[in-house]
């Protein structure tokens, strides 16, 4: 049964965007603060090593980065030489490395953060069940960056480090970059430990690796020319996890409870403000808000008539689709393959607030047709899906 547009940005509004949905939402949020600031923790984490790796083995130009903009090559007791970014026409080639046309660092590092939220569960620290679905996933995203002119051993390697990444922050600790309850503590005044992560090569069988510092590189796991010799020496220089810890806090601030203060005894809160402290009759009241709820008052009219817009616009691409797999006889789970595929295709070149996911507009319609034929979609149906679309 098709849902109504109307019906669904109904929902949408009474559900977030309005006072009383915000007041709804806020509840739930409050509830789960603690939570919220775990997954605050591992997310920061996962994507400062990713940053990392991609920079110092790869090359990516940090400048880009929507959230670490850190020059990791100085964050270290010894310096660490760093090929710059060319210049077609000034920079001589082989002293220089050059994004292939249509993508940048920024398009490839939130493509590996797509390809972190499916190794993953997206927001919490534990593994999801894997199988063959996942390495395809990954695949043909690969192929897709290869078409571009990515380096096919550049992509590969890409993904290896995603899965070392992906082994030191559920497996491993550093002093200075770990989170009590995410992380194993390691074994005191040991001059290396060993810790378990995935390979690439199928995302299920695992590797015991040592491991000295945070920043490392590992004999028959890393290919020659995307990586550097380690050392047992190389330590980071306090500032870079000063300023590690510093951004961590100010992202918990900006998903937690901001005091505010009241001037006179018996003074009611704002609107929807949480008692964190009760004062005695002659000091000042002072409570708590969700620094969440802030921007969400300052942006209900936005996500009344935007983002309600847009929920009007995915239920009707939804029951259109819908039509044309009843004619289809499509049944079963493949229904809501083909209902990506529509909502994919409408939002190709949308670009909203989610930053990862703004690296698809690199990607073509035949690119995600291919996706979804690959993914055992008829190619006349999808034809059809799109064409109502």
């Amino acid at each position: 049964m098709s849902k109504d547009p109307l019906e669904r940005k109904l929902a949408y509004v009474d559900n977030l965007a309005s006072d009383i949905g915000i007041n709804l939402t806020m509840d739930k949020w409050l509830g789960l603060i603690e939570w919220i600031y775990l997954s605050i923790d591992y997310n920061c984490l996962f994507r400062f090593l990713t940053d990392m790796f991609l920079s110092l083995d790869l090359h990516f130009d940090f400048g880009s980065f929507d959230w670490w903009n850190f020059d990791f090559s100085t964050g270290f007791n010894f310096e660490m030489f760093m090929v710059p970014k060319g210049v077609y026409g000034v920079t001589y080639y082989d002293n220089a490395y050059y994004d292939p046309p249509g993508i940048s660092s920024k398009e490839l590092e939130n493509a590996v953060w797509d390809w972190r939220k499916h190794i993953a569960e997206r927001d919490v620290p534990y593994f999801k069940k894997q199988d063959v679905a996942l390495k395809d996933f990954i695949a043909i995203t690969k192929d897709k960056l290869k078409a571009i002119g990515v380096g096919e051993d550049y992509v590969d390697e890409i993904e290896s480090k995603l899965a070392l990444v992906e082994g030191k922050v559920f497996n491993a600790s550093y002093v200075g970059f770990s989170f009590v309850g995410l992380q194993k503590v390691m074994p005191p005044e040991q001059p290396f430990t060993y810790y378990d992560s995935r390979i690439a090569q199928d995302w299920l069988t695992q590797v015991q690796l040592s491991s000295c510092a945070i920043y490392e590189s590992h004999v028959g796991y890393c290919r020659v020319g995307y990586c550097r010799v380690s050392s047992k020496y190389l330590r980071p220089n306090p500032t870079m996890a000063e300023r590690f810890l510093k951004q961590v806090e100010e992202f918990k601030q900006r998903s937690g409870l901001v005091p505010t203060a009241f001037p006179y005894p018996g003074y009611p809160p704002i609107p929807y403000g949480y008692p964190v402290l009760y004062p005695s009759p002659y000091a000042p009241l002072e409570v708590g808000v969700l620094y969440p709820r802030v921007f969400m008052q300052a942006r209900v009219d936005q996500y009344h008539m935007k983002g309600g817009h847009h929920q009007i616009e995915l239920q009707l691409y939804i029951n259109r689709c819908k039509r044309v797999l009843n004619d289809e006889g499509v049944i079963g789970s493949f229904r809501q393959t083909y209902t990506s595929y529509a909502q994919e295709l409408a939002y190709l070149k949308y670009f909203g607030h989610t930053k990862w996911k703004q690296w698809k507009t690199i990607l073509t319609a035949d690119d995600l047709r291919t996706k979804y034929i690959s993914l055992g979609c008829d190619g006349a149906i999808l034809d059809k899906v799109a064409a109502a679309v």
